[in-house]
């Protein structure tokens, strides 16, 4: 299962660590969110976005979690 996150990261050429770096998102954290075992918080959410130039409506469901791509 891949969601959207991840395969934009990774069209992007980044890997967690470097979008973390970017993002200031700890890289485990970003693993969680890419495999929806976790919601983001609004902060780390807008964060993530704005690095892969995604919209929330693209990336995430109603339930707060990563869509799948």
């Amino acid at each position: 299962m891949t969601t959207i996150l991840r395969q934009r990261r990774e069209e992007r050429g980044l890997t967690a660590f470097e979008l973390g770096i970017r993002s200031k998102v700890h890289p485990s954290f970003i693993s969680k969110v890419e495999k929806r075992r976790v919601v983001p918080g609004e902060v780390a959410k807008k964060a993530l976005l704005k690095e892969l130039g995604l919209s929330a409506e693209e990336a995430f469901d109603s339930a707060g979690l990563a869509k799948e791509a």
